[in-house]
């Protein structure tokens, strides 16, 4: 697994926000102190990556301290996509899959280009143990839109740029070399636009109103009705990394939408909302 280069880069990033985020937030941890904290879990991290391959015992126990203290930052409060980033790396070498997938995809929607952080999702997905894929009118949907949903927000809204000023530097030399081919090259131009903007859009609605969790237990088993003692929803049991949408809830239990259409119905406590 490679999370080792731009380590140094993360770090002064981050470093830059918790010195210059205000102090007093959530906990009440200062600024000081949060600069304090992250370099310890970043130093701790960094030994126990080092020692992966001679005393995994020690290396497991500097990866734990690791994931604490970025835990400790996110829990006073702090908002940021190299803080979770950081913190899914050390959840996989942890091997607690669920909680790594998790912080990725938190860190997704304040960093959505990161390659890196790509790399990292796709390396927690492949090890988790429930392999659920896209079917159904939902897998039709995704083959049909594979280019909104096989490409980033940025990288939509870019093309939406650049397609918008194609389109009116072909107006502008429409009017100045008239020939029909224009019109279709106009009308093309204009369809593609269209298409990436409500693309943005629906990505940013969906951000905001979708919810979306992660199983970050084992053994889950999922029932056709909340509450304890009803029948199984599904064959198997979910474990940790389970993605899924949430459709409703009733007290302490979560109705759940998994990739391949199926529902159920599981704890609050065996979840976590992205």
């Amino acid at each position: 697994m490679r999370w080792r280069g731009g380590w140094r880069v993360s770090v002064v990033v981050l470093m830059l926000i918790l010195l210059t985020w205000p102090a007093g937030v959530a906990l009440g941890m200062s600024r000081a102190r949060r600069v304090e904290v992250f370099y310890q879990a970043q130093r701790a991290y960094e030994q126990g990556v080092e020692l992966a391959g001679t005393d995994m015992e020690r290396a497991e126990q500097l990866l734990r301290e690791a994931s604490n203290g970025f835990q400790a930052l996110v829990d006073d409060g702090v908002v940021n996509g190299r803080l979770y980033y950081n913190l899914g790396n050390a959840y996989l070498r942890l091997k607690e899959v669920g909680l790594a997938i998790l912080y990725y995809r938190r860190a997704g929607r304040l960093m959505p280009d990161d390659g890196r952080l790509a790399e990292g999702l796709r390396v927690a997905r492949s090890v988790r143990r429930n392999d659920i894929p896209v079917t159904g009118q939902t897998a039709l949907i995704h083959a049909l839109l594979f280019w909104h949903y096989g490409s980033t927000l940025g990288g939509r809204a870019w093309a939406g740029i650049v397609v918008y000023m194609l389109f009116w530097m072909g107006a502008i030399g429409a009017t100045f070399v008239p020939h029909p081919t224009w019109r279709y090259v106009l009308v093309v131009l204009l369809v593609v636009w269209v298409s990436l903007g409500v693309s943005v859009a629906a990505s940013a609605y969906a951000a905001e109103h979708r919810h979306e969790g992660v199983i970050v237990a084992d053994e889950v088993v999922a029932n056709k009705d909340p509450g304890l003692g009803g029948s199984p929803a599904f064959e198997e049991k979910l474990h940790q990394g389970v993605e899924f949408e949430l459709v409703g809830r009733t007290g302490r239990w979560y109705h759940i939408q998994l990739p391949n259409g199926k529902s159920g119905w599981i704890p609050q406590e065996a979840a976590e909302l992205i």
